[in-house]
This record gives C-alpha cells, sequence and structure tokens, in this order.
C-alpha cells in the first residue's frame, strides 16, 4: 500500500526513472541525489563519543534528535 501511494500522484502513474546501463552516468545520478538530500536534511553529528547511563536515554536522544531533523525539514 505505501509504494502504491508513492507511485501514484493522483489517478496518474508516475513513470519509473529509466534504467542506465552506463556505470560513470549511473555514479554520477546517485551522487546528485546524495547531494540533494544533503542540503534538504543535513545531519548533525556531535563529535566525540556521547556516552548515556542507560539505554533508554539513548533512544530518547535519538528520538529528539529526529524529530528535530524533521521539523527543520517541514520548515523547508
Amino acid at each position: 500500500m505505501y509504494i502504491d501511494i508513492l507511485t501514484r500522484i493522483g489517478e496518474k502513474e508516475v513513470p519509473s526513472p529509466e534504467r542506465v546501463e552506463d556505470i560513470e552516468e549511473r555514479a554520477r545520478r546517485i551522487e546528485v541525489l546524495w547531494q540533494s538530500a544533503r542540503l534538504r536534511g543535513p545531519v548533525e553529528i556531535k563529535r566525540g563519543v556521547q556516552r548515556f547511563r542507560t539505554l533508554e536515554e539513548a533512544q530518547q536522544e535519538r528520538e529528539l534528535r529526529t524529530q528535530e531533523r524533521m521539523r527543520r525539514l517541514r520548515n523547508q
């Protein structure tokens, strides 16, 4: 169902991207995709090692970072 939603816009089917056999062209397309992903939602990684007392604290911190990143993406 999720993929069906992604492949439809209104009632029209979204065409699949053309298959690229040339490895250099494929690498260029992947690089462009990664560049746009970095611009849209840069991941901020803190320097050094961050330690937590419990697994729950680590999960809570990860959840907060994820929510903040989603908030920034929505505001773009």
